[in-house]
C-alpha cells in the first residue's frame, strides 16, 4: 500500500490490517500514540523517506509486526534508522536496507 501524501501515523491507523505485506511511507514525518501496526502480522516491508519519523507514540508500535521484515530508506539515512528502529523497540530481526 503506497500513501504518499501521509504525513502523521495516528491511533491504529494500520491496526487490524491482517492481509497486508507492504507499506510505502515516504512523507511520514511522526508517528503518535501506540498500537499503530497491532496484528500486522504479514507486513514485511516498510519504506520510510528522508526524514525519520518522530515515535510519539512508544515502542508498542512495532511489538506486533512479524519478527523479520525490511526497512526500506534513503541510502544516506541507513545509520539514522538503524538507530531509530534499535531506540524505538521494533520487534527484532527487522533490517534496514538503502534505496
Amino acid at each position: 500500500m503506497n500513501l504518499p501524501s501521509l504525513r502523521v501515523i495516528n491511533k491504529g491507523n494500520f491496526s487490524f490490517c491482517d492481509k497486508l505485506e507492504t507499506l510505502v511511507l515516504t512523507s511520514v514525518t511522526g508517528i503518535t500514540y501506540t498500537d499503530n501496526f497491532t496484528y500486522c502480522e504479514k507486513l514485511k516491508s516498510i519504506t520510510f523517506g528522508d526524514t525519520v519519523p518522530a515515535n510519539n507514540g512508544g515502542t508498542t508500535n512495532w511489538y506486533y509486526l512479524p519478527s523479520n521484515g525490511t526497512l526500506h530508506v534513503p541510502a544516506a539515512k541507513v545509520s539514522d534508522y538503524e538507530a531509530w528502529i534499535t531506540n524505538g523497540g521494533f520487534r527484532s530481526g527487522w533490517s534496514v536496507v538503502g534505496y
